[in-house]
């Protein structure tokens, strides 16, 4: 793109604020949240799986979670509010209200880096324990 169009300058900004489009704030928007603003163009780029995913270090400190239990005795890490519309009481279908929750991250790489870590369990797009194992 650069190469044909030299004097486009791209400004990457990762937030999980809303960026207002009709004041400029942004012409191109990667969203996990439906915008609310009508006279936008939106379209859907994917969609991917979501699985719990945990360390083995976590594992052999909390063992692995048994379904139908709420994830009782287990700490869990999420997306803080208002980063996706999706999470809801339950990760990958399972019931969390007994889980502990020991961090809310604003944003999968953070998220999946405090996985990584031994830390918790949290729900996870399949994509990224593949890329970062």
């Amino acid at each position: 793109m650069q190469a044909k169009y030299p004097a486009i300058r791209v400004t990457l900004t990762t937030t999980i604020r809303q960026l207002n489009q009709g004041r400029r704030e942004a012409d191109i928007a990667v969203r996990t949240l439906r915008p609310e603003q009508p006279d936008l163009i939106v379209r859907k780029l994917g969609v991917w799986d979501v699985r719990l995913f945990a360390t083995q270090k976590y594992l052999d400190g909390f063992g692995e979670p048994e379904s139908n239990t709420g994830l009782a005795g287990h700490c869990i890490a999420l997306y803080r509010t208002g980063v996706t519309q999706h999470q809801d009481e339950r990760l990958a279908g399972e019931r969390r209200d007994k889980g502990h929750i020991v961090a809310e991250l604003d944003s999968s790489l953070m998220l999946t880096t405090f996985i990584r870590a031994g830390q918790a369990l949290a729900e996870l797009p399949d994509y990224l324990p593949q890329k970062y194992p």
